[in-house]
């Protein structure tokens, strides 16, 4: 129980990485926005969870509401490890289409994404399904492909659609796009390497 309870807050610090790292990256004018898109990440993760992604992801498990007031522990730990590599993968898209989305499209995409498209993978990769019910099963090594994989996919096809920032590339106002605060990117970096260890470590 300890040891699942100190890598879940490894593994949710690494939302504070994040938000950082993304914070420093941007124009001073979209600070707030990306913080408030990384603490709404979070948020709609914990929600789409407990309502519904964690049911589907895991056929054999029962609701969260159906649980009854003898809560096993165990039941409690799954939930939680399930929600920090949820959040992560969200959030790996979220960094990827900071200030060239707007509010309500970001949470759209971010809902959809936990919603539907991270359960089912974790429910073929981890659970059941084509991959695991393979002669040779599907290894995934600490979230490799559930959690990085769709994250990344997901934030390629968000970038790629949104294209690069208004005039991003111009010669005379590429320099206005250079990181605000250095400092926020070197700490936020820092933070994620920390979280990894609970990362990696955690999900076995």
């Amino acid at each position: 129980v300890t040891w699942v309870l100190i890598a879940f807050v490894f593994i949710m610090f690494m939302q504070i990485g994040f938000a950082t790292l993304e914070s420093g990256s941007v124009r001073d004018h979209n600070v707030i926005m990306t913080y408030v898109k990384n603490v709404l990440d979070c948020c709609i993760s914990v929600i789409v969870a407990v309502f519904w992604s964690y049911t589907i992801a895991n056929p054999g498990e029962d609701h969260f509401f159906a649980w009854s007031a003898t809560v096993d522990v165990d039941d409690i730990l799954k939930l939680l490890s399930y929600i920090a590599f949820q959040s992560t993968a969200a959030t790996i898209m979220g960094g990827a289409v900071a200030e060239r989305m707007g509010l309500k499209t970001f949470i759209l995409l971010s809902v959809c994404l936990t919603s539907s498209s991270y359960p089912l993978a974790v429910r073929w990769c981890w659970v059941e399904g084509p991959l695991v019910e393979r002669d040779i099963p599907y290894h995934d090594f600490a979230g490799s492909g559930v959690v990085h994989y769709l994250g990344g996919l997901a934030a390629l096809l968000g970038s790629t659609f949104l294209g690069p920032r208004l005039h991003r590339w111009d010669e005379t106002s590429a320099v206005d796009f250079a990181p605000h605060n250095v400092s926020s990117v070197l700490c936020g970096t820092l933070m994620l390497w920390v979280g990894w260890y609970g990362f990696n470590a955690g999900s076995t």
